[in-house]
């Protein structure tokens, strides 16, 4: 079983199961009982390692990485040790050496004498940064097929930028009598679709696969475009695209997309079994199959797939098809056949929106709505939605006065796809709402303790005086993982001082009246070149507030 810790007997019969089910390879059974175990016992520690322990197993680092940082958020500082293990492990296998080696030294500190479960790993890793290899790099001319290929790489990033017609001056530079000349014609033909010269593009593109560039992006784009433009020949192309040859598995899923993107389900199915014997655990893979097999009426099947999607990859759209197909079996079914899409369907998702307006415009009508839903709402919003939304999905919770709510927020405080930007928010908006006990917070893939109280300001302006100081805790806890002991106490100083000089009742900004609380504390965490970017104000408007502070001391 590689590196799968074997189960502790402390949930003998549960445990027991978990690990015959991954002795016979059937880490989805696994899974499902461990997660459900992990919903029933929300503080369970333990559980939480031992499903990231299989997503390793799996080669899903992501989510072995996500379920080590649960893992951290609900165990004892004591027993952090296995956290780092975990971390650094799967932090390694996944290539991002700098933040493995943070939490390899983080174990190390904790114990250096215990290489812990992920000992290979660890013994790996510290091979590789000790070793130091000399590399002669010759320094040679460039071929003209190199040459070429920076010049197409050239006009890709020009019409990227929507520089069409440079791009088509820049690809006229590769002549017909060199290799690379049939690739750049079919570059040349995006940039004159994009120009809206559909003749042109036509001609390129048909020009570019005659000549031999036959991709399945190219035939994607010629497909297309004829079928756009109304154009004969589609068929053509559509047959070029089932017989297209491939070997590697990256281009057997860009021409399995391709596939169900015109609709010829059924050769896209026969991929997918192709596919799932070669990675039986491929996520994007198992998710098109359960689509195909809905399409098809076999929803038995499709709920099997959806449902191992789903405990693959916690994706909340896998979870809404999981359901749908459920009813399907039941006989509920609403829809017919499903569009083969990475997203909720459009009506879904605008309810979701209409959902969020309300309670955003009265939070109280937050008890109106079942927390299934409003989870539901949640987990696709912050996987899937606009920072927008999320905020306000942020204050809502926060303000319910629910500890469900509230704990659903510490959740995604540790959710390392989550954008700091928002879990700087979260945090801010958190301790303004009552949060009394320190956070666990994941920035930037770095887990930190925010250790602080929350102060009471004296009654004049004090809610922006709140308000800034909370987002003061939020964005310092980027750089600092001890408490800010000097800022509760500058913060309030600060406020004495402006009530002193007759200033405090000012109308002041909430992002520089936090810089402000910054530089009165005398804290010296951020590079000074940074400060006004991490607090998102202009350096102006901290000094005019820190003059004030000078007014009753002349």
């Amino acid at each position: 079983m590689g590196n799968v810790i074997k189960f502790k007997r402390n949930i003998q019969k549960l445990y027991d199961r978990a690990n015959d089910k991954c002795d016979d390879g059937d880490y989805v059974s696994a899974l499902s009982s461990l997660l459900n175990e992990a919903e029933n016992y929300l503080d369970n520690a333990e559980v939480c390692a031992h499903i990231a322990d299989i997503y390793t197993e799996l080669g899903l680092y992501e989510n072995a990485i996500i379920f080590w940082f649960k893992y951290m958020k609900r165990a004892k500082k004591k027993d952090y040790f296995d956290g780092y293990n975990g971390l650094g492990a799967n932090y390694y296998f996944s290539g991002d050496t700098r933040v493995a080696g943070y939490y390899f030294n983080e174990q190390l500190s904790v114990d250096p004498t215990n290489s812990g479960a992920y000992g290979d790993a660890l013994e790996e890793f510290l091979d590789e940064a000790f070793k130091e290899e000399r590399k002669f790099h010759l320094v040679k001319d460039k071929t003209q097929d190199e040459i070429d290929g920076e010049i197409i790489e050239n006009a890709k990033a020009l019409n990227k930028d929507g520089e069409y017609q440079k791009a088509i001056e820049v690809l006229n530079q590769i002549t017909e009598d060199r290799k690379s000349f049939a690739e750049a014609l079919s570059e040349r033909a995006f940039s004159h679709y994009c120009l809206d010269e559909i003749e042109r593009a036509v001609y390129y593109a048909e020009k570019s696969i005659e000549l031999g560039f036959t991709s399945i992006g190219s035939l994607t784009f010629i497909i297309h475009l004829l079928l756009s433009a109304d154009k004969p020949n589609a068929e053509y192309y559509l047959e070029l695209l089932i017989n297209f040859e491939v070997e590697d598995t990256e281009s057997k899923y860009k021409k399995l997309n391709a596939l169900c993107e015109f609709y010829l389900f059924e050769d896209a199915e026969k991929l997918c079994d192709e596919l799932l014997n070669e990675e039986f655990y491929d996520v994007n893979t198992s998710f098109i199959k359960a689509f195909l097999t809905y399409n098809r009426g076999d929803y038995k099947g499709a709920e099997q797939n959806f449902r191992k999607a789903y405990l693959l990859s916690f994706n909340p759209v896998a979870l809404y098809y999981l359901r749908l197909s459920q009813s399907a079996i039941e006989g509920k079914a609403t829809v017919g056949e499903l569009r083969v899409s990475f997203d909720l369907p459009y009506e879904v998702i605008e309810d979701y929106f209409n959902i969020i307006k309300k309670i955003a415009n009265d939070h109280s009508l937050i008890k109106n709505y079942s927390k299934r839903l409003l989870t539901d709402i949640a987990d696709w919003c912050f996987t899937l939605g606009p920072q927008q939304a999320q905020s306000v999905l942020t204050v809502c919770f926060a303000r319910s006065d629910d500890n469900y709510y509230i704990n659903y927020l510490k959740e995604v405080l540790i959710n390392p796809t989550v954008r700091d930007d928002v879990k700087k928010h979260c945090v801010a908006v958190l301790y303004e709402n009552g949060v009394k006990k320190g956070l666990k917070v994941v920035f930037s893939h770095y887990f930190k303790e925010i250790k602080t109280q929350m102060v009471e300001f004296k009654e004049v302006n004090k809610t922006v005086f709140k308000k800034a100081y909370c987002y003061a805790i939020a964005c310092l806890s980027v750089y600092e993982k001890k408490r800010l002991a000097t800022l509760e106490i500058g913060a309030l100083e600060l406020q004495n001082e402006l009530i002193s000089s007759g200033m405090a009742d000012n109308e002041f900004s909430v992002q520089a009246l936090a810089c402000a609380m910054y530089f009165y504390s005398g804290e010296k965490l951020v590079p000074k070149e940074l400060v006004y970017h991490l607090f998102k104000t202009e350096k102006e408007r901290v000094v005019e507030i820190l003059k004030m502070t000078e007014i009753n001391n002349d």
